[in-house]
């Protein structure tokens, strides 16, 4: 079916599409069920358990590892939900798989996957401003990584633009709208953002010498 949205019709989910894109690939191949969708879940279930143990793992030893996958995979909310083939299962593996990249101090492909997570749950901008944050305090932020992280969400909204660009700016614009932002708000932040980012070393130059001064 289509979906009826402002009275125009266009194939529009207000959800990062990611995940979507990754459950209808697999259904393709094994076919239109609900067994092929809660067992591809399942599996995306077992390889967080895995990548858990190996976080565990590198904190605390083979026992530490085992205790964390575990408890993971009997833990009675997570089993309940992945049989949901929710996005939230796919991002769970995801943020798993950056804290294990995290900790073998794998930042060009954690970006990639923080990139991933922000086209495939409404969590992931939250995912992104903290592996900045993480890579900025690492010293490990430039502007490759940066790059890396948001190719994903570029390839999704130019797409969108380019397929459906009047109804998606018309529905981009009511989501907005909701939380009383506008394109002027958001401009003007985007511009601070830049700004501050353009002249963070002039900043941290002019703190330093502030610190001096006072001792």
């Amino acid at each position: 079916g289509r979906l009826l949205n402002f009275a125009v019709t266009y194939p529009y989910v207000p959800h990062p599409p990611f995940n979507f894109l990754l459950y209808g690939i697999v259904m393709k191949l094994f076919g239109q069920s609900i067994l092929v969708l809660r067992s591809f879940s399942a599996f995306v279930c077992i390889l967080t358990s895995v990548l858990l143990y190996y976080v565990g793992r590198n904190v605390g030893g083979q026992k530490m590892g085992f205790i964390a996958g575990l408890a993971y995979a009997i833990t009675p909310h997570i089993l309940y939900w992945n049989r949901m083939a929710f996005s939230t299962n796919f991002l769970a593996l995801l943020i798993v798989a950056i804290i294990y990249l995290i900790q073998r101090d794998r930042y060009t492909i954690m970006c990639a996957i923080a990139g991933i997570a922000l086209v495939s749950d409404p969590i992931g901008p939250i995912i992104v401003a903290l592996a900045i944050i993480l890579l900025h305090h690492r010293k490990q932020l430039s502007k490759i990584r940066l790059t890396v992280i948001f190719i994903p969400f570029t390839i999704y909204l130019f797409i969108m633009l380019y397929v459906f660009g009047q109804e998606y700016i018309a529905d981009l614009t009511y989501a907005l709208s909701r939380f009383g932002i506008s394109y002027g708000k958001l401009l003007l932040l985007t511009s601070f953002i830049i700004i501050g980012w353009s002249f963070r070393e002039k900043l941290r130059i002019i703190s330093t010498r502030n610190c001096e001064c006072g001792d």
